[in-house]
């Protein structure tokens, strides 16, 4: 049902982001709202308090339409499907669980996502990535002179060259794109269609996006072949959780992981893997490229952010700027804008149901119920983002100031997240916040420093074009209306 929702979405002829604005959804009395829709009860959560309250309840579940994302859009078997189905256990449920452990997916999935993205494999899946990242910086250096030179889509640069190709490489390595050189085009076609094929239309409607699944599918199989073939390609897993066969130890591990359970097999798992790749390309991408697109055409924000990154500059790894990055992420121009561009262009819907009732501001939530918390009502409420204290701004304009605080004292801006809990959700909130969140603030903030120490860039997209789609709406970061053209040139002197 919800699939089929979000389906309507990108088809409707007008804007819902709009629509949601002008609705009393955001008044300064929020309060849970209950929909009857097809037969469910469907609790709309909205408000600072209620989110709040609603992410430190542990128990909640959003696997309940995991499944259905694995089976439409990345293959995932019918066989394997039961193992998802019949686990309603929770992450973190330990009391008169009747799974067996080695089929709890969400727990088992959950511990080793935040092993990999929080815990022990996170410094160096973050080294990779730097050394991808700057890798292909240097390469575009080379293809670029002192001179303007002109192009026509300024996402393709990320979504093809320089930010995709570089999260893929660092976590399963470079054999894959290497073995498939047209993974990341398939990868995309696959995201452009993501809606119709969580849809329950039929599948003819999408063709082009059912064909791009299965060529990324069978590039994911091809390799998966290879580095199980191969488990002793250069050297064995280090203390670093490098694999040279898998990339990482997280994608070698989540072969045993999977094939433990029951129902699963190599077909599953390789969907499981596309389901990991396509999640690390879809937000984050996307987010790079809105950031840059902001941060250039604002020249008085560009000075800001470059000073701060040129002040991180540690040395040169051939043409490439290094920088102290602990620092760099503490800076207070530099989170302003990573936390704007967030709050501006993520429009995506949480969906978590409760495996017991749940009390939100005196309403009650029944079990096994879906809660849908709408991040476009918590990140436009001018009640908090155009707020005096904030600078007043208009919500829907990119205006980095409203993180700033100035000291006297110092006389210094100040990043502050101050009054913002439960109204900044690009990644969750609570325990169930999205793992992932470290490693894309961490690339997102490094990427930007790169390119703006390395390149000047001059957006040169009409502001029809600049418009965001609504066609993603309700699956995190939209994309732009048109192709955004652009020029660019080496910026070192």
């Amino acid at each position: 049902m919800i699939p089929f929702i979000g389906t309507i979405y990108g088809l409707l002829p007008w804007n819902p982001l709009k629509f949601i604005l002008r609705t009393s959804f955001l008044s300064d009395r929020f309060h849970p709202v209950r929909l009857r829709l097809l037969g469910h009860n469907i609790h709309l959560n909205q408000g600072p308090a209620n989110v709040n309250a609603l992410f430190r309840n542990k128990h909640l579940s959003g696997y309940f339409m995991y499944s259905d994302v694995l089976y439409r859009c990345f293959g995932l078997p019918k066989k394997a499907l039961h193992v998802y189905k019949a686990d309603t256990t929770g992450p973190f449920s330990t009391d008169n669980v009747s799974v067996e452990p080695r089929n709890r997916v969400e727990q088992r999935t959950f511990r080793s996502y935040h092993q990999f993205l929080v815990g022990s494999g996170l410094p160096a899946l973050c080294q990779r990535f730097q050394a991808n990242i700057e890798k292909r910086f240097v390469s575009l250096r080379a293809a670029q002179s002192v001179h303007w030179s002109t192009y026509g889509d300024l996402e393709e640069l990320f979504s093809h060259t320089l930010l995709a190709p570089a999260v893929i490489d660092s976590i399963v390595g470079p054999k894959l794109l290497q073995a498939h050189p047209n993974f990341l085009a398939d990868l995309s076609t696959l995201d452009e269609n993501f809606l119709g094929l969580m849809s329950r239309l039929p599948k003819f409607l999408f063709r082009r996006g059912f064909s791009a699944q299965n060529r990324c599918l069978r590039a994911v199989k091809d390799w998966h072949n290879w580095a199980r073939m191969n488990p002793d390609v250069g050297a064995t897993v280090s203390d670093s959780e490098d694999d040279t066969a898998w990339g990482s130890k997280f994608i070698r591990d989540r072969q045993t992981l999977f094939l433990e359970m029951d129902g699963q097999d190599h077909d599953s798992t390789a969907s499981q893997d596309l389901g990991v790749l396509w999640a690390a390309y879809h937000n984050t991408v996307a987010s790079v490229f809105w950031l840059i697109v902001d941060v250039f055409r604002h020249p008085e924000i560009l000075e800001q952010v470059r000073k701060e990154a040129q002040s991180c500059i540690i040395g040169y790894d051939g043409r490439a700027p290094r920088f102290d990055v602990d620092r760099l992420l503490h800076l207070p121009w530099v989170q302003a804008v990573y936390a704007e561009n967030l709050r501006l262009r993520i429009h995506g819907t949480i969906l978590r149901k409760p495996s017991q009732d749940l009390t939100l501001n005196g309403w009650v939530v029944p079990k096994n119920e879906v809660i849908v918390t709408c991040s476009t009502t918590a990140h436009m409420n001018p009640s908090v983002w155009a707020s005096e204290a904030r600078g007043s701004h208009p919500v829907f304009e990119f205006h980095p100031s409203r993180w700033l605080r100035h000291d006297e004292q110092d006389e210094k801006s100040h990043f502050s997240f101050d009054g913002t809990e439960g109204s900044w959700i690009p990644f969750g909130a609570g325990v169930h916040a999205c793992p992932g969140r470290i490693f894309s603030k961490y690339q997102t903030i490094l990427t930007l420093a790169i390119f703006v120490t390395m390149f000047d860039l001059e957006v040169t997209a009409s502001e029809k074009d600049l418009h965001m789609s609504p066609n993603r709406f309700g699956f995190g970061i939209l994309g732009p209306v048109g192709k955004i053209s652009y020029r660019i040139r080496d910026s070192a002197v």
